[in-house]
């Protein structure tokens, strides 16, 4: 299939040999050249590149784990850049002028990095001060973080004041305007004037892709504040749930070893990679999301978390696994002791001690399930069944038959019940998973074929709880909704507003789900009606079933912040389901290299983890 042209002309004025000698030792064979392969380990040279010849583009090949592609291919794999990204780096190498058809121009892009510079200077400068970064320099030395580990890591320090980096930046009103859309100041809104965001803050740099930096985190010293750390919002240049703490100072090293260690915070990192574990980073403050993953996937050939030594980290291991399944590369998880960070174990014990640590990581399931069965115990039945419906849960989204196989081996030995058994319950609990989108008849009118079930109460799913948890509040007594909230709530606008953000969702899946209807005469006829609609329906044990299971909800404290939650629940379903969909696409449009395709979905996948990260951001915001 045809490329687009811009990017055929890319390609043809990039001497791909250039391209990969800036990374690969290469010498000339014949018509191609040789080395040793960078993606991965190898002692004999079996990666070749083939230059352009007048007729063709260049491309590469290796022989070994048979990686192969154009020059995009190789800049999206070897620095783990979306095709958008890739192409804007090539095309400024090759000098090609790309048509923007939305966002800022390049050299929008450029002033915003300009400026990103002088606040790292102003940051550096206020730490290297005598008198002023005194408190800052004496928190890191506390830490045993000296002048080369400032210097290493490019650590600053936002001065106590309202007007530090807003003096500096000077009354150029672009520069200020750009620093308050990248989130560095913010302006007054009384005088209109600015004031510094971050105050009293150790400044960590982030850094980009193309080793510039994009945003920054600052930890708060003075012990008074809410946020002990705080990222820059989001912008066109930092997505948090796509960059990687350290990992511009960590991929040369990730390749070279094939292991990436991701840990849980900016010192954690600092203190890794200072003690010789360079192919450490850690996600931006949150929980580790996918896209974060499958960008270690394209470098590792192995990833170990190390998180922290409590609960909490204990608990943020165990829902990363769910994220993993289906990488291609294992994880494994290396478990610290109680109440210790990677930054307390070293500095307690130092690197010997944390190289058999990690060495002694177990298996992400063998984690899984030791850490349920140290929850739940499995001295009973009960207790054993209770382990077998947490591990059941946690490994739902698992899609390869053989690997599930073996994982209920396993569990099967650690827990002494007949693998038989165990495959049998696991059937049947994806049987009922499945069952939940089945057609139950819960309406007055028939399901049409593709219509989405009310869930019964045995297939427990987030998307099945929500469904049941906006039916709950559509039939639950008004009165009672009434005191919760004092105010009806059917005639909240609140309500209104989110539950036709549902029914939009409901039509987005193209399926037509049996609440879709009883949402509507809510909205049109009142609670009554739906009532009224509901108990009129056909499959009457199915009816009683469901509402056997909604008697045993109790009237929520907040009706409103829990039918948002509900609708945001569905929302994120449907954005995760396109983002699969998509990416299948995309991957597919890659190895067809139809480009102008792979465009077109790169840039869907952006706006839907976009859609996602909304959703995210308005669960923290007050439901009035």
């Amino acid at each position: 299939m045809a490329k687009d042209p811009v990017v055929q002309e890319v390609l043809a004025r990039t001497d791909i040999v250039d391209l990969i000698g800036s990374a690969v030792r290469l010498k000339k064979s014949g018509r191609t050249f040789k080395g040793l392969c960078p993606f991965h380990s190898e002692k004999t040279p079996s990666f070749h590149v083939y230059p352009n010849d007048g007729t063709r583009e260049g491309f590469y090949y290796c022989f070994g784990c048979h990686a192969k592609g154009d020059a995009l291919r190789f800049l999206m794999d070897r620095e783990s850049l979306t095709f958008p990204e890739a192409l804007e780096q090539l095309a400024t190498r090759a000098g090609v002028e790309l048509k923007r058809h939305s966002g800022p121009s390049r050299e929008k892009r450029q002033s915003r990095f300009e400026v990103l510079a002088i606040c790292q200077a102003h940051f550096r400068s206020n730490l290297r001060h005598p008198e002023k970064g005194a408190r800052a320099r004496d928190y890191l030395e506390g830490r045993d973080m000296g002048g080369d580990v400032i210097d290493r890591f490019g650590l600053g320090f936002g001065l106590d004041q309202w007007d530090g980096l807003v003096s500096v930046l000077g009354r150029d009103r672009e520069n200020l305007s750009m620093a308050a859309s990248l989130g560095m100041i913010r302006q007054r809104e009384q005088s209109g004037g600015y004031y510094d965001f971050f105050r009293n803050r150790l400044m960590f740099p982030i850094f980009g892709t193309s080793g510039q930096i994009i945003a920054f985190a600052g930890r708060d010293l003075s012990g008074e504040v809410g946020a002990k750390y705080m990222n820059t919002p989001e912008s066109d240049l930092f997505k948090k749930s796509r960059v990687l703490y350290g990992l511009h100072s960590a991929r040369e090293k990730i390749r070279e070893t094939g292991q990436a260690i991701l840990v849980e915070g900016y010192f954690d990192v600092i203190r890794m990679q200072i003690s010789g574990f360079e192919n450490t980073v850690a996600p931006m403050g949150t929980a580790a999301t996918p896209e974060q993953f499958e960008m270690l996937e394209r470098m590792a050939e192995e990833i170990i978390l190390l998180f922290d030594g409590d609960s909490a980290g204990m608990q943020a291991a165990v829902r990363s696994l769910g994220l993993i399944w289906n990488l291609k590369c294992p994880v494994r998880i290396a478990h610290l002791p109680q109440g210790q960070d990677p930054d307390d174990f070293l500095r307690a014990r130092g690197p010997s001690d944390m190289e058999t640590l990690l060495s002694e990581a177990k298996s992400g399931f063998t984690y899984l399930v030791d850490h349920f069965v140290g929850l739940h115990g499995k001295s009973s039945a009960e207790q054993i069944q209770k382990v077998v419906e947490a591990v059941f849960e946690s490994i739902a989204e698992m899609e390869s038959r053989v690997q599930i196989e073996v994982r209920l081996k396993e569990l099967s030995e650690k827990i002494g019940v007949p693998f038989d058994s165990l495959r049998q319950d696991w059937n049947r609990v994806q049987a009922d998973r499945r069952a939940k989108q089945g057609p139950i008849s819960t309406a007055a009118s028939a399901p049409q074929s593709g219509s989405q079930a009310i869930p019964r109460r045995s297939a427990s799913s987030p998307v099945g709880d929500a469904m049941k948890g906006i039916l709950s509040l559509i039939l639950m007594d008004q009165g009672e909704l009434e005191k919760a909230m004092g105010s009806t709530f059917s005639k909240h606008p609140k309500v209104g507003e989110y539950l036709n953000e549902a029914l939009a969702t409901f039509e987005k899946t193209a399926q037509n789900t049996l609440l879709a209807p009883l949402i509507r005469t809510f909205l049109d006829q009142g609670p009554e009606q739906a009532r009224n609609a509901w108990e009129s329906g056909e499959n009457l044990d199915e009816r009683w079933a469901i509402e056997a299971d909604m008697r045993r909800r109790e009237v929520p404290r907040d009706p409103l912040r829990s039918l948002r939650d509900y609708t945001q629940t569905l929302k994120k379903s449907l954005i995760q389901k396109h983002l699969t969909d998509c990416r299948m696409a995309l991957k597919a449009a890659e190895e067809s290299q139809n480009w102008e395709q792979v465009g077109a979905l790169a840039a869907q996948v952006d706006r839907l983890i976009s859609e996602r990260e909304a959703i995210y951001s308005e669960s923290t915001e007050e439901v009035r």
